[in-house]
Parts: C-alpha cells; sequence; structure tokens
C-alpha cells in the first residue's frame, strides 16, 4: 500500500487504472487509423485529455509534497506528450500515415 493511504482507498487507484487502460484499449484498436487534422480527432482530442489532466495533477501534487522531483519528472513526461497530442491535433496527416 502507499503510506497515508488506508486499505479501503484503494478503488480511487482502481479507477484511475481503469481509465488508463480504456484509453489503451481505444488506441490499440485504433492503430491502423489515420489521425492528425479531422481525421481521427475524437482519438487525438481523447488522448490529449488524459495527457493535459494528469500533467496538471502531478504539477498540483507535486507541489503539495515534501519530494517532488518523481511527480514533477512524470509530470514532465505528461505534458510532453499532451504537446505530441496537441500538434497532431493541428496539422493535417501526411502521406507517410497513410495506411498501406
Amino acid at each position: 500500500m502507499i503510506p497515508g493511504f488506508t486499505s479501503g482507498s484503494a478503488w480511487v487507484g482502481q479507477l484511475a487504472a481503469s481509465g488508463w487502460i480504456a484509453v489503451a484499449m481505444l488506441n490499440w484498436m485504433s492503430r491502423n487509423t489515420v489521425i492528425g487534422g479531422i481525421f481521427g480527432r475524437p482519438l487525438v482530442l481523447t488522448n490529449l485529455t488524459v495527457y493535459v489532466v494528469t500533467a496538471t495533477t502531478l504539477f498540483k501534487a507535486a507541489a503539495l509534497t515534501a519530494f517532488p522531483t518523481a511527480m514533477l519528472v512524470a509530470g514532465a513526461v505528461a505534458a510532453g506528450m499532451a504537446a505530441g497530442y496537441g500538434w497532431l491535433m493541428m496539422r493535417g496527416p501526411v502521406q507517410a500515415d497513410a495506411p498501406r
């Protein structure tokens, strides 16, 4: 268990994990689609939202803890992924993205 959490609060982690598994499944099932611009916009927006919320949550939690290094690193990774999906949403698909 995590220090400071009671055994009855494990459902919070399970709930967060179920959301991540759902997004992973969406990504896996959409792996052969063209994304970028208007193509695959729901998929891109879903991933963008997940990573923006994750980054802001981790940065806020890092500001409230005594040892924020791991949270800041994880938040920076999530912010980088959010920036990547933001860029992907704004650009159009390139020819290399087309399915073969």
